[in-house]
């Protein structure tokens, strides 16, 4: 077992001073396995490890929501490779090698060059079977800000109610929409008035979630509002007529 060894040049790195992010990534590159290994039958390659979300938001007391979003900028800056199965998710270190001590490496190369990059690695050793819609889910999530709230009573059981109902299964396009559209309104009306749309469109059987009845809900409300204001208004320039 080598050591590894930081070149000072991370210090430059753009996620560097973010604390979750540089906690996540050392936390899978200090337990990433030395050699290939298996767990409960899925290949773990050398560079990698098999954990979870929540795992690691328990190890490091983080919310999920942190964790995914340290997992989105550690896969955006091409430091770690995912993929997610039903039993958990392979994180592999993009260029393993890179950060084990050359002094300990010399005679004891692997004939796996494609570890330097680790998703091409876990695509090669894994059965190439099927996402359900749940492991696609939380594939796409960590690239989307949605709150746990959100998330736990809204979208996972709408996707639920989908499977459910009629088998749907959303493909990734589909469910990238979906997700988006989520984000936005989420941003537009508050994850409150979003989750009890999302309950309303269940409890009513609809077969897509009716969003549209955000903004007419919204324009109620300002509708009661301007309602109250006029009132007010009106009262205030009665008062001066009766010289109140």
């Amino acid at each position: 077992m080598g050591k590894i060894v930081i070149d000072d040049d991370f210090k430059d790195w753009e996620w560097f001073r973010d604390r979750n992010t540089l906690s996540v990534f050392m936390y899978l590159l200090l337990n990433a396995n030395t050699e290939d290994k298996k767990d409960r039958g899925i290949d773990v390659p050398r560079g990698s490890i098999k954990t979870s979300v929540s795992e690691i938001s328990n190890h490091f007391n983080m919310s999920a929501k942190e964790v995914r979003t340290a997992i989105k900028h550690l896969n955006g800056a091409n430091k770690v490779a995912s993929k997610t199965f039903n039993k958990g998710t392979i994180f592999s270190i993009v260029e393993y090698d890179s950060y084990l001590d050359k002094g300990k490496q010399k005679g004891k190369q692997r004939a796996s060059k494609g570890q330097a990059k680790g998703k091409q690695e876990i695509e090669k050793n894994q059965p190439q079977k099927r996402e359900n819609y749940k492991q696609l889910f939380d594939r796409l999530i960590v690239n989307y800000n949605i709150s746990n709230y959100v998330v736990d009573n809204g979208i996972r059981q709408w996707l639920k109610y989908k499977h459910e109902r009629n088998g749907f299964h959303y493909k990734e396009i589909g469910m990238n929409t979906l997700l988006k559209k989520i984000e936005e309104k989420c941003r537009q009306y508050g994850d409150k008035a979003v989750v009890n749309i999302i309950e309303e469109s269940i409890s009513s059987s609809y077969q897509g979630i009716v969003f549209e009845k955000l903004e007419r809900n919204e324009n109620n409300k300002k509708t009661v509002k301007q309602k109250q204001f006029d009132d007010f208004m009106q009262s205030i320039w009665e008062d001066e007529q009766n010289g109140i």
